[in-house]
């Protein structure tokens, strides 16, 4: 019965880790880094990037803390560790998937469009920069 406790919580720790700790490891690495650089150049019109990256941060981050304490508090007997393995193996995984590239810079485009001053062109020559 531990293995399948173990293995559910495995797939539990690896979708709740991607969802939340993964997603502001790439907040992190590439939103804040790319936004302040796109500030400086005069690329963004005045806008709230940032403070609404700090409030996702901040959700995400007790989401993810929350899960793990309850899980630790009240899943049976494998449960935490497999949602710490889970979680690791994510982190691992991902943590590569970070920083600049393709799908990280057409999602901060698309989240952010609004607040571009030039086209989207020109938004991504200056992060690939």
């Amino acid at each position: 019965m531990y293995l399948i406790w173990f293995v559910l919580f495995w797939m539990i720790g690896m979708a709740v880790t991607s969802y939340t700790a993964l997603v502001v490891m790439i907040i992190l690495n590439f939103g804040i880094p790319i936004t302040r650089r796109l500030e400086k150049m005069g690329l963004l019109k005045p806008n709230p990037i940032i403070k609404s990256y700090r409030l996702t941060i901040l959700v995400l981050s007790a989401v993810f803390l929350l899960v793990g304490v309850l899980v630790h508090r009240f899943a049976p007997t494998g449960g935490f560790a497999g949602l710490v393995c889970g979680s690791i193996v994510i982190l691992f995984f991902g943590a590569g998937k970070t920083g600049v590239n393709s799908n990280n810079m057409s999602d901060y485009i698309e989240v952010n469009r609004r607040h571009f001053q030039k086209n989207d062109e020109e938004i991504v020559a200056a992060i690939l920069k």
